[in-house]
């Protein structure tokens, strides 16, 4: 019946099973043993044609298997072979008629294979559960369906693959019974690791060890024979498919549900997509105004999104600590120098809408409380922008003409919200909302460096304010602006800011104090400051650098930022101290690309695996999911 020569097995370097032999009789029951890993199932696999061997014959009833293709594999094993599993491989959805029914797909006469199942599952006391769902009967009865359905069609060899494994002691006694009745007309071989029951049920068993068997069974000739494949009836097709579709509404339907929901997907990333392109040509322009370009001594530098060429030495022979967070990784330090200073002032005017210097001076300001100067720690910024930049970007809310020397302007949030330290630092009640005409009513001043700084000997001191005695310029709130609701991107933070105007005068005002001209004619600190002197920062801190710290560039249109860029970039190509500048509207919309270029791969291969998932699933609910 099975004639087995040489057999061999080897995956890549490793060798399951080696030169085995093995002759088998046409009936009675044999078990195949041996330790997890030495190559049961492989056999089990080899013998019942699912998986190929290495090299050597193997004969079923003159059948070479080694010779066969796999369409004649499988019309071989649906006539002469009945598979029986650990895990039942059972259709739960379907009845136990039903999952009996499928192996039978070939039998011409339809009334005739319905007799032959009900007989069988009278033989096996399943005839009460033949409309019962699979998924809800026991193991031992889910077992017993599995070997009716392999009785069916009437095979010459049962293999079964550890069906007592997932048994009680008392089913599996059970199935053991039926598949020793069954070996009086036909060879059973079971694959076992339970040895005390295999030893009482079995005729023979062929231990496997080193990939081969202890002994052999029986000696025989073989004569090879021919078999022609065969297809499946239509008529199998259509009552499969009826019977699936009935069973499997449900999962028809979230199939379909599936296919809907990959569909919208599909096109809910096409228009991101297009949103994303339509919203960044429509605004652009805008963008680039409200976000110019800036340089400053310090940057967020992130190399993958600059679209520059990011060159790491090749195994070099020093390292760098790694900074604590994410920001300080991507913080740049620019050295603006007096080079770098020429170099963008050399700039192509037909380049740039504007330039703006900022130095990042310290300034000092005061309140007046009956007649008696108090130091205000307030923080100013400088309201860069020019005044059609600013009339788009901001709606007045409020304004008031004053008698004052410098007009600031207050900038709110879109809830008329302020900081609040400056809140409290201007002496405002912040227990209760504060209204208009009462933020213009405050007037503080700024403090000049004459009237501040009071020479003794060759330094300077700081002249308490309550002995300024001076007439200082005074300062008022004349504007209050607040985000427009038309325009959509936030600029500018909430805060107190002056104009440009009255930044220049505040820092010519303190290059002209004496105290400014003798730092700037000395190397040590005029105010007696030693430890850690730096005469640059002296000199802001006096209200007056000589280089800026920050440089903003405000391009005309798209071309003429690209030309800005490539400009700044230049520079870098002659100095080994690169400066960075920082692109705002270009990092945002890299990394605004970058999300959504990945979103949209993620839909569409989310997208793409359900549709193909969906059709493949529908292929084997109705058509080849069969045990």
């Amino acid at each position: 019946m099975i004639y087995i020569k040489n057999l061999s097995k080897h995956y890549e370097h490793v060798k399951v099973l080696e030169n085995l032999d093995l002759e088998l009789p046409q009936i009675g029951i044999y078990a195949v043993s041996g330790k997890s890993g030495v190559g049961k199932s492989t056999f089990f696999n080899i013998l019942s044609g699912l998986d190929s061997m290495s090299s050597g014959t193997v004969c079923i009833d003159g059948y070479a298997l080694h010779k066969m293709t796999q369409n004649e594999l499988d019309a071989f094993r649906s006539d002469y072979i009945a598979l029986i599993f650990q895990d039942y491989a059972l259709l739960d959805n379907l009845t136990v008629y039903e999952n009996v029914w499928l192996s039978s797909m070939y039998e011409a006469d339809e009334k005739e294979t319905k007799k032959k199942i009900e007989d069988l599952l009278i033989s096996l006391k399943l005839i009460h559960y033949k409309d019962k769902q699979v998924l809800y009967l026991s193991g031992g009865e889910k077992q017993k369906v599995a070997i009716a359905r392999a009785l069916i069609k009437n095979p010459k060899i049962i293999l079964a693959d550890e069906p007592t494994g997932s048994l009680d002691k008392e089913n599996a006694h059970q199935i053991m019974d039926i598949l020793k009745k069954i070996s009086k007309e036909k060879l059973v071989i079971v694959i076992s690791h339970n040895d005390e029951l295999i030893k009482h049920y079995a005729d023979k068993v062929l231990t496997l060890k080193n990939g081969n068997f202890n002994e052999n069974v029986e000696k025989s000739e073989f004569v090879e024979k021919s078999i022609k494949s065969k297809s499946v009836a239509f008529r199998f097709i259509k009552r499969f498919t009826q019977s699936s579709i009935r069973s499997k509404r449900l999962q028809f339907i979230f199939l379909a549900l599936v296919l809907a929901f990959s569909m919208v997907s599909l096109g809910l990333s096409i228009l991101i997509n297009r949103s994303v392109d339509n919203y960044v040509t429509h605004n652009y322009e805008r963008l680039i105004h409200a976000y110019p370009i800036e340089i400053s001594q310090t940057t967020l530098y992130v190399p993958e999104l600059s679209h520059q060429k990011v060159e790491y030495p090749y195994r070099p022979d020093y390292l760098y600590a790694i900074p604590d967070n994410i920001v300080e990784q991507n913080l740049k330090v620019n050295h603006l120098t007096e080079d770098y200073y020429d170099y963008v002032l050399s700039m192509d005017e037909s380049y740039y809408q504007s330039i703006r210097l900022l130095y990042g001076e310290t300034f000092n300001y005061a309140l007046k409380t009956n007649n008696v100067y108090e130091k205000l720690n307030i923080k100013t910024h400088i309201l860069y922008k020019d005044t059609t930049q600013v009339a788009n970007e901001f709606e007045v809310i409020y304004e008031k003409e004053l008698d004052v020397d410098y007009n600031f302007v207050l900038i709110v949030d879109a809830y008329n919200r302020i900081p609040k330290d400056l809140a409290l630092y201007l002496k405002l009640d912040v227990s209760k909302p504060i209204s208009f005409l009462e933020l213009t009513q405050k007037v503080f001043y700024h403090v000049d460096n004459q009237a501040l700084y009071q020479k003794n000997n060759n330094t300077y001191e700081i002249k308490p304010y309550h002995l300024i005695d001076s007439n200082l310029k005074s300062i008022g709130i004349s504007k209050i602006l607040r985000q427009s609701e038309v325009y959509p991107f936030i600029t500018l933070q909430p805060g107190l800011y002056m104009p440009m105007d009255a930044y220049e005068i505040f820092r010519l005002s303190a290059y002209e104090s004496s105290v400014y001209q003798d730092q700037l004619l000395s190397n040590t600190s005029v105010l007696g400051d030693t430890l850690n002197f730096d005469k640059a920062s002296a000199l802001r801190n006096l209200g007056y650098g000589e280089l800026p710290t920050k440089y903003i560039l405000t391009p005309k249109n798209e071309q003429s930022k690209d030309q800005i860029l490539n400009y700044l970039h230049a520079y870098n190509t002659h100095t080994i101290d690169k400066v960075e500048p920082l692109d705002k509207v270009g990092m945002a919309l890299s990394i605004a690309n970058s999300s959504v270029d990945l979103l949209s791969l993620i839909v569409n291969i989310f997208t793409l695996i359900s549709i193909f998932t969906s059709m493949i699933m529908i292929f084997i609910m109705t058509y080849q999911k069969i045990s």
